[in-house]
């Protein structure tokens, strides 16, 4: 399952210095690389290096060493300046530069021009950088202080005392060398380094402590608590962290106290304490905004976002992640915008939308290609090869995992390898190559275990347990679902349990443990249904729950298998349509001004009692991967059938689509009943028995929503199922149950028609329908002078949809282009004069009307989710308030358009027909029309929604 690939919170944590910034922790920058360097050589070697040649020095300035002496200057990034002072052998000079608005780095060098102390402290451009000396040699020194980012600020040297040296101003100065050391080893980043790192930091900490020295203490357990997060201690920097808190709070440090708290978070979150570290990223959010550090309140944001990311709450994620994104832009700091576009995409591939995840992951792969973040650059080729292969390009998403893992190996990203293994892991199980996923996992493993890594090893667990149910061993799967999920629930990765309740669920039934393969399935639906109410906004709840509709079609099957049809229908029910439930159920509470609740699936009493009838059969299909099913539902009786598999019947729809688009050419008529007739005998035949003459209600799935179901013969006789019944389809039973709830709530409108037709399109753009204005005054014809509106060539426009008139009118009917987008159905529309209406437009109109008839080219299609059925202007117009809508499925002939409608209306408003009979009648009047025979121009419309409106 896509679920289990996703990451702990520590995918992409590098384990070495500066570029652990990303992250959100702030560390010694490469900037004062050489000047820091170059003091820790007077650590390693005893004796300082002869330094090589350099530009020449900027002017300089004279330095009054008096204590109590302080300096103020303006500096512009870029710029380096240099104070000279003098010292004698065995002198002491307690020095600082404060940094006011501007980051600065300081070094002091002797009079041979070797260094004797440097610092660039963790913060930015507030707080002290203090760099004490004894002079080893008497003569002339040098204090050098460079701005090495851009921008202005002043800062101000300090000169607290000078004086013969002291022991204790020995020990001092001993502790500042010794944490330049330790520094520096931290910044070489290996392991042996980093121990080395800890061991003269450790040193410099108890020198500070021995000295009274806590500003400096706190200082270097923050840098500690560094090490010791890139050695995976995340205990103990924690516990660095909380006394380096403790300290600044007591110094009265608060910007340094505001970024120890979001340090202090991120090992929270890496220890996998997610609600702790929420906690201390809230208090480090106030305090970050109150000192206004918008780089730590930047950096709160993201953390915040990954929290909650990990603990499924989309909407809180997603809304943190904007918030940084924000602030790191206006900043201009492009690292940490590259970092949180990363986990922005990171949390659309949770969701569902591999498309909506490449969008921020390929602008954050230019920004970390352009910055030469190699580390970056491999975690985000991993998650953009996740996308392609959940997007079905296998081939595609597996060479970048490769490329990625090439890259992470190149540069020591231990992690990074580690976690890319576990993603290619699950590319080769969605290509079904189950042997070289199973070999992934196993890598990953030992990888992460080593790291300490647990939340993202409880996940290479559970993928093992995948791969080894796709290979046939579902005891050694079990064992290893078994392992894992005790960990995930501590984690609180609620998504990853699922999901490994999912391949628990698997395993037992292939063991015969149908019972407990049900009782894991709906603990695992249970986690979906808490995260799916958590999804931000419905175009997001739509894409996650369609990414988890492999839950809801294995307990589909299980049930059938355990002989529970009824169960199995409502399990389908519940599987469907959710978020056009919570749509409709919103729409309808906020019409009469009450809070939106969700919708809820239907019972089996409801469907019998309020979407059926004795004289209405419910069709409803599930389409599986190994079977599908068909429901056949009267008021008194649930039948259940047997189907083919998913990809038999969709390759076979799909060929019936193609088919029908084409069937008014002489040539295509004779596949096009072939392929009809071969649809008929799989997803009616079983039915046969009970179809009668009744209404038929469908609810379709996958791409059986491409079929108008009209044009499917009856089983073993000559003619087209709409010659013996009214056919109407919905998304779910419960979406038109929900649907007439709504409706018995409001009076109807006082008009009887509104026509949007015939606009005015400008030059270039779209071709005028020719039949549309006659077909607008046709069907206005059919309505009484007083009940109609009729906004026709220029009057076609924006103002006429977008305001208040529509509504009051109980069927609307545009007849004009309509503007398809497949990929982002938002921006679906209607072509009007000087302009479009858009889907996401509709959504906002008051529209309570019993029909909307959409007379242009395919407004039934949009994008196609798993579940949810097609989204698009259908869609929009029923969350409006309509009843129900009749759009097309194909590119639809203009002139027997215009037909068609003028039957249908006459039809409905002069024989009083509710619009499906209504439909019935026109479509089997025009099919017998010479000429007009073929599907084609008949078959394109389908009534969607509530058959009876109008009525």
């Amino acid at each position: 399952m896509p679920g289990l690939a996703e990451k702990s919170p520590l995918k992409g944590t590098p384990s070495v210095g500066f570029t652990r910034l990303f992250l959100g922790s702030p560390g010694i920058d490469a900037r004062a690389g050489v000047w820091i360097f170059l003091a820790a050589a007077l650590v390693a070697c005893g004796s300082p290096p002869i330094p090589p040649a350099s530009p020449p020095l900027p002017a300089e300035r004279v330095l009054r060493l008096a204590p109590g002496a302080i300096l103020q200057a303006d500096m512009t990034g870029g710029e380096t300046h240099v104070y000279r002072f003098d010292l004698p052998a065995g002198g002491f000079a307690d020095l600082a530069v404060e940094q006011l608005g501007i980051d600065v780095a300081v070094r002091v060098e002797d009079p041979r021009g070797l260094p004797l102390a440097a610092s660039d402290s963790f913060f930015g451009p507030h707080g002290p950088e203090p760099v004490p000396v004894v002079a080893g040699t008497a003569g002339t020194h040098r204090l050098r202080v460079h701005a090495p980012g851009t921008g202005k600020g002043r800062y101000e040297i300090r000169v607290a005392a000078v004086r013969p040296a002291t022991g204790q101003d020995r020990d001092r100065v001993e502790a500042e060398r010794r944490f330049s050391a330790g520094e520096i080893l931290r910044q070489r980043g290996d392991r042996a380094s980093l121990e080395a790192a800890v061991r003269e930091e450790t040193a410099a900490r108890d020198l500070f402590r021995s000295l009274g020295e806590r500003g400096r203490e706190a200082d270097v357990l923050y840098a500690l608590g560094f090490a010791r997060v890139s050695l995976d201690s995340y205990a103990a920097a924690a516990e660095d962290y909380r006394q380096s808190l403790a300290l600044f709070r007591t110094e009265g440090r608060e910007r340094e106290a505001g970024r120890t708290l979001n340090d202090l978070a991120l090992a929270h979150r890496f220890l996998g304490d997610s609600r702790r570290a929420a906690e201390l990223y809230q208090e480090a959010l106030a305090l970050n905004r109150r000192v206004g550090d918008r780089w730590a309140e930047a950096t709160s944001w993201n953390g915040l976002g990954r929290v909650y990311d990990v603990t499924g709450e989309t909407e809180n994620a997603l809304s943190c992640y904007e918030k940084a994104l924000a602030l790191w832009r206006g900043i201009g700091d492009r690292r940490r915008e590259t970092s949180t576009l990363k986990n922005l995409g990171e949390l659309y591939l949770k969701l569902g939308d591999s498309g909506k995840a490449l969008e921020p992951l390929n602008a954050a792969l230019v920004l970390a290609q352009a910055a030469g973040q190699d580390r970056e650059t491999g975690a985000l080729l991993a998650l953009i090869g996740q996308a392609h292969s959940r997007a079905g390009q296998h081939a595609r998403g597996i060479d970048l995992l490769r490329r990625a893992l090439d890259l992470q190996r190149r540069a020591g990203d231990l992690r990074g390898e580690a976690v890319t293994l576990n993603d290619l892991g699950w590319a080769w199980l969605l290509a079904r190559r189950p042997r070289e996923a199973r070999d992934c996992f196993a890598r990953s493993i030992p990888l992460l275990h080593r790291l300490g890594d647990g939340p993202a090893e409880a996940i290479a667990w559970a993928s093992l347990g995948w791969a080894d149910n796709e290979l046939d061993r579902p005891r050694r799967a079990a064992e290893s679902f078994a392992r894992t999920l005790p960990l995930l629930v501590s984690f609180g990765d609620r998504r990853s349990e699922a999901a490994a309740l999912l391949g628990l669920a698997r395993a037992r039934r292939r063991l015969g443990d149908l019972p407990g393969a049900r009782s894991a399935v709906e603990e695992g639906i249970r986690r979906i249904e808490s995260l799916r109410a958590e999804a931000a906004g419905p175009d997001l709840r739509t894409a996650f729950f369609a990414s988890k509709q492999d839950f809801y079609t294995f307990r589909v099957d299980l049930l059938m298998a355990m002989g529970d049809p009824e169960g199995a229908l409502l399990a389908s029910e519940e599987a469907r349509s959710r978020t056009l439930l919570d749509l409709l159920a919103e729409a309808g509470a906020r019409r009469r001004a009450e809070t939106p609740a969700q919708g809820r699936p239907a019972s089996l009493r409801e469907i019998q009692g309020k979407v059926v009838d004795p004289d209405t059969l419910l069709l409803e299909y599930s389409l599986g991967e190994e079977r599908s099913f068909l429901w056949a539902v009267t008021p008194d009786s649930v039948a259940a059938f047997e189907l083919p598999p998913r990809e038999e019947i969709e390759e076979t729809a799909r060929r019936a689509y193609d088919l029908l688009t084409a069937s008014g050419s002489t040539l295509a008529r004779g596949r096009t009943s072939l392929v009809l007739d071969e649809l008929s005998r799989v997803l009616i035949q079983p039915a046969a028995g009970l179809l009668g003459s009744r209404r038929l209600l469908i609810v379709p799935d996958g791409a059986l929503h491409l079929l108008p179901f009209a044009a499917l013969p009856v089983p073993g006789a000559d003619r087209p199922l709409v010659a013996d019944h009214e056919i109407v389809t919905a998304p779910s039973a419960s979406s038109l149950a929900l649907l007439r709830r709504e409706v018995a709530h409001r009076a109807p409108p006082p008009g009887t028609l509104a026509v949007v037709a015939d606009p005015v399109f400008a030059a270039g753009g779209f071709r005028r329908l020719p039949y549309s204005r006659d077909e607008a005054e046709a069907i206005l014809a059919f309505a009484p002078p007083e009940g109609r509106l009729g906004a026709l060539g220029p009057a076609a426009n924006r103002e006429a949809v977008l305001g208040s008139g529509l509504g009051r009118y109980r069927i609307v009917h545009f007849a004009t282009h309509g503007v398809l987008d497949t990929e982002r159905p938002e921006r679906s529309g209607i072509a009007l004069s000087r302009g479009f209406v858009r889907a996401g437009e509709i959504y906002r109109l008051d529209l309570p009307a019993d029909l909307v008839v959409l007379s242009a080219c395919r407004t039934a299609l949009g994008k196609s989710f798993r579940g949810e059925g097609v989204i698009g202007l259908t869609r929009a117009f029923q969350y409006a308030g309509a009843r129900s809508v009749l759009v097309s499925l194909w590119e639809v002939e203009d002139r027997a358009t215009a037909e068609l409608m003028r039957r249908f209306y006459r039809e409905m408003l002069v024989a009083g027909r509710a619009p499906a009979a209504a439909l019935r009648a026109a479509q089997l009047s025009l099919r017998r029309e010479p000429g007009w025979g073929a599907p084609y121009f008949w078959a394109g419309f389908v009534l969607q929604g509530d058959g009876e409106a109008s009525r």
